[in-house]
């Protein structure tokens, strides 16, 4: 039998994969809009150019609130996950170590 591997993406993973998709998707939509205007028509090119500008600055703009709000999230998470190994403080003690420390003083 043939093990199948499960690929388990990180948020950020997932967030990449997203904005090179959409990036992809704008350079598709620039192209089209490109060609749907005449070489000869100045003033229609000049204003699909301004255009375009306006919809990549949205496009990278948007990307970079969505990493900065994922950056925040994980921060969070972080802080809490320490928060919480601080509220437990030491460290558990596993019955390995528990057999060491008895072989050590011998019970009488």
């Amino acid at each position: 039998p043939v093990m199948e591997e499960t690929i388990v993406e990180t948020p950020e993973e997932r967030m990449a994969k997203q904005h090179r998709k959409e990036k992809k998707d704008l350079q598709a939509k620039i192209q089209s809009m490109k060609n749907a205007v005449p070489k000869n028509d100045k003033k229609r090119r000049k204003q699909l150019t301004e255009e375009i500008a306006k919809l990549e600055a949205d496009l990278s703009q948007k990307h970079e609130a969505e990493l900065r709000q994922l950056k925040s999230t994980n921060d969070t998470k972080v802080k809490a996950c320490q928060m919480i190994n601080e509220y437990h403080g030491q460290p558990r003690v596993t019955k390995a170590q528990k057999r060491r420390v008895s072989y050590r003083i011998p019970l009488k």
